[in-house]
């Protein structure tokens, strides 16, 4: 499912009953409303921070170390498990990153940073920088997660 704005999503909803109806269009409006976190897009420990997958080729096997791959790898699943727009990578900076069709940069600025996403279209790239809740991604043409459909109650 792709995120539409409310009206559109209204629309998906002519075949519901009146409550489940006002239900669905509430839990949608919650859902545009919310502002936008980095574990919304990739996978973030508790503490906002980017969580990338391990490989264990990456580790020696002793005991010790392979627990802490174990470790950070269940936690990095759990995460990638709450993520809500499909298909983002993390990158270090704007520029980083060529060739992918989705990127997410957090800028270091501010009090709690900004989030800039970049889209690879058929016309070139096409990135945005004045995001703040949900309802301001509509215009990236997104694909929600099973996750966001679940949150959503459809």
């Amino acid at each position: 499912m792709d995120l539409i704005n409310s009206i559109g999503f209204g629309k998906t909803l002519k075949e519901k009953t009146d409550s489940n109806y006002r239900i669905l269009r509430d839990n949608f409006d919650n859902f545009l409303s919310q502002p936008l976190k980095s574990e919304m897009f990739v996978p973030c420990d508790d503490d906002g921070n980017v969580l990338e997958e391990r490989l264990i080729e990456n580790y020696e096997t002793d005991f010790g170390l392979l627990s802490d791959y174990q470790k950070y790898n269940k936690q990095y699943y759990k995460a990638k498990e709450k993520v809500l727009f499909d298909g983002f990578v993390f990158c270090n900076s704007q520029s980083e990153g060529i060739g992918l069709r989705l990127k997410l940069f957090i800028s270091p600025y501010g009090s709690s940073g900004k989030i800039y996403l970049t889209k690879k279209k058929e016309s070139g790239y096409h990135s945005w920088f004045q995001l703040f809740i949900i309802e301001d991604l509509i215009q990236c043409e997104l694909e929600l997660t099973q996750t966001a459909i679940k949150n959503i109650g459809l």
